[in-house]
């Protein structure tokens, strides 16, 4: 949309039309915006200059139906003069027949936007803001997640400049116009929006361009809404040569046995190379021959298992697909290795290539023959399980065969199937019958996929030691519930927040063992399976929150929790009012265990999803631990782990072994307790609204 203001003679915008049409060639361009013009009534008149407030509405409105029906992403960009009123999170755009201080004869931009994310079908929105007050735009959370969509959708919004403050002669338009072209030499194959702000705010200091992204939708991919595609980087389906992580691994190996005469980046570009130099390795009877024998066999089958990939799956594979399957992996590796990470702005070419390379060369069962072979079977089910492919089909079987690898394929798939199956069936223990900290009864439910196949009540003595005497009596009506094949493996224990800080489940007996020997145990907050009216949305915020700490973790490889303290109860109220301002960051971490410590978590407990707290009566978190960014997408599973690492620790004492990098990550973690609501939980937290918490659809 791009249209002078009548009323505004005066202020008219030189070359709106001309920078209007750029802006659109650039968006419907196959090679770069990669948007399809679909040609909605008016659309020629609406970037014309002279288009009334009815012509637009007609055209933005008949663009949002088409693209819903489409399940497209809607690009809309507004180019002009906009008004907001004063103090008001409110932005009309300025038609030919509107009028200053008229909202009658004005486009309601804000209304748009909400109406058009909930859409149905509608697969994300973009919205580019090229006018004065720009910012007042932004839309609240309330606008996205009280709709038909109930928050199920994207956005992405870019503004020229904040609310109540003016954009200058279109610069905004035309820098991106400039950097869609141009590219950005350590992005990705695709740009997303908030790449441009970065931009933007270098290119007009006197602007300060603003963006706004949310993602409601769980499966949509996790590195934003894109805009253009990156003219610095030519779509690649496989990477030529090594990674960096093959040329690193062969350098290192290479170093070892200098009689071998040879450099990794001699071997980089010519598989030929790579297999002379692997055969000449297993004719030496050196340590270091063996080594280089080993991280060549293994970048060559890196490369035969990433050619089939890509031949047989390769239409089907997003980079938002590889990090499903390395989470896959992540969360069956049961600790033995560090968990696969990427840096983001890869491709889905060379995202494939760093996950295989990390996979087969760090992999740590090096005792095995081949180990790399496992492990890049494992990958190999895990890309073909997200891609909603056939691991065991007729093709994957004839690759399989023809390397070797027929025996590591039929392991992994068989792995994959126990590991699903143990990761659907698990429990659900409440104690949200109790006033303040200990019930008279729990209420259990057996989960088995998304919903609870059965609903128990077991009556218990409103203490510690009663509730955990009916453990094993919960635990055992379960387990009878249950496939004789099918393993629990995992509980979850809901409790109210004065549970929270001084209950360990895990160390509960369950006849000879203690509870979190061989299951995870996590703790969750009682409110967010059972909402009171008082809390109404926590829930929804907490969705925007978990999508924000993943992105900041893959943008950035930093931990997304934010440290806070309190030592008395004014500093509660102060931070009080800061989450009430919408200043809590996504997940939090009290710092110190004060006087005042159960005010400050019953304080952000509805406000952050993920909240963590030094163990121990007067705990204290001197310095974050390093590895939770490392660990992110392992957890809260990897805390049972890390404190199965602090029991072997605490009963070995000081004949304890010193801990390899991975383990001491863990026994960093072990000094935490956690409260951790991810996705899954939210779902079935959602399952619960607006029923009896006898009434999640089995029965009693």
């Amino acid at each position: 949309m791009a249209t002078q203001c009548d009323a505004l003679a005066d202020k008219t915008l030189k070359d709106l039309v001309k920078v209007a049409d750029e802006l659109h060639e650039v968006l419907v361009d196959p090679d770069l915006g990669a948007c399809r013009d679909v040609g909605v009534t008016g659309a020629a008149l609406v970037r014309s200059g002279e288009a009334d407030r009815a012509a637009v509405d007609t055209a933005v409105r008949e663009a949002v139906v088409r693209a819903g029906e489409a399940r497209a992403v809607l690009v809309l960009a507004f180019l002009g003069h906009g008004q907001s009123p004063p103090n008001s999170p409110q932005l009309y755009y300025m038609a030919s027949n509107s009028e200053p201080g008229n909202s009658v004869m004005s486009f309601d931009v804000n209304g748009l936007i909400g109406e058009a994310v909930n859409q149905e079908n509608l697969a994300g929105l973009i919205v580019l803001l090229d006018t004065c007050q720009a910012g007042a735009a932004l839309p609240s959370a309330e606008a996205l997640v009280g709709g038909f969509r109930d928050g199920q959708t994207r956005l992405s919004v870019l503004a020229a400049a904040p609310a109540q403050e003016p954009a200058y002669d279109l610069d905004f338009s035309r820098r991106i116009v400039h950097h869609v072209r141009e590219g950005f030499r350590e992005a990705g194959e695709f740009v997303p929006v908030a790449r441009y702000r970065a931009a933007l705010v270098a290119d007009l200091p006197s602007q300060d361009p603003l963006h706004m992204e949310y993602h409601g939708v769980p499966t949509a991919a996790d590195e934003g809404l894109w805009l253009a595609k990156n003219t610095c980087r030519r779509p690649v389906s496989v990477p030529v040569g090594l990674g960096p992580i093959g040329t690193a691994q062969l350098d290192d190996a290479l170093r070892s046995w200098p009689q071998g005469g040879a450099d990794a980046s001699l071997c980089v570009g010519d598989q030929q190379d790579l297999a002379a130099l692997r055969d000449r390795a297993g004719t030496g009877d050196e340590i270091g021959a063996l080594r280089v024998y080993e991280v060549a066999d293994a970048l060559l089958l890196v490369r035969e298992t990433e050619l089939f990939l890509t031949m047989w799956a390769g239409q089907r594979i997003t980079s938002y697909d590889l990090r499903r399957a390395m989470t896959e992996l992540n969360a069956g590796s049961e600790g033995f290795r560090k968990p696969l990470t990427a840096p983001p702005g890869l491709t889905a070419g060379e995202l494939l290539r760093h996950f295989l390379e990390d996979a087969a060369l760090h992999d740590p069962h090096g005792g095995s023959r081949r180990p790399y072979a496992r492990a890049l079977a494992r990958c190999l089910v895990a890309v073909a399980h997200a891609c909603g492919m056939d691991a065991a089909g007729e093709e994957v079987l004839k690759w399989a065969d023809a390397h070797g690898l027929t025996v590591e394929l039929t392991d992994a798939v068989e792995r994959a199937r126990r590991l699903r199956e143990q990761e659907s069936a698990s429990l659900v223990i409440s104690l949200h019958a109790a006033l303040t900290d200990w019930p008279d009864s729990l209420t259990v439910w057996l989960r088995r996929g998304d919903t609870c196949s059965n609903a128990h009540s077991i009556p218990c003595t409103p203490s510690r030691e009663g509730v955990e005497s009916a453990l094993p009596e919960v635990l055992e009506w379960a387990e009878d519930l249950l496939p004789p094949d099918v393993r629990l493996t995992h509980i979850d224990m809901v409790v109210r927040a004065a549970l929270l800080a001084k209950w360990r489940p895990e160390e509960a007996e369950d006849g000879l063992y203690r509870l979190g020997v061989d299951r995870s145990v996590v703790l969750r907050w009682a409110d967010r399976l059972f909402v009171p009216r008082h809390f109404r949305s926590m829930n929804k915020r907490a969705r925007l929150a978990l999508e924000a700490c993943r992105t900041h973790v893959l943008d950035t490889g930093e931990s997304p929790v934010g440290w806070m303290n309190a030592a008395t109860s004014g500093e509660v109220a102060a931070l009080r009012e800061h989450c009430k301002a919408g200043l809590c960051p996504p997940a939090v971490g009290i710092g110190h265990r004060s006087g005042v410590f159960f005010d400050l978590l019953q304080t952000l407990l509805p406000y952050a999803p993920v909240l963590l707290w030094p163990d121990g009566e007067a705990g204290t978190v001197v310095e974050p631990p390093a590895g939770l960014a490392r660990l992110w997408e392992r957890l809260p599973a990897d805390f049972i782990r890390a404190q199965r690492l602090r029991w072997s620790a605490d009963l070995k004492g000081q004949h304890a072994g010193a801990p390899n990098p991975e383990s001491a990550e863990l026994m960093e973690l072990s000094a935490l307790r956690a409260a951790w609501h991810d996705l899954p939980w939210l779902d079935f937290c959602d399952s619960f609204r607006g029923r009896a918490p006898m009434s999640a659809g089995g029965t009693e």
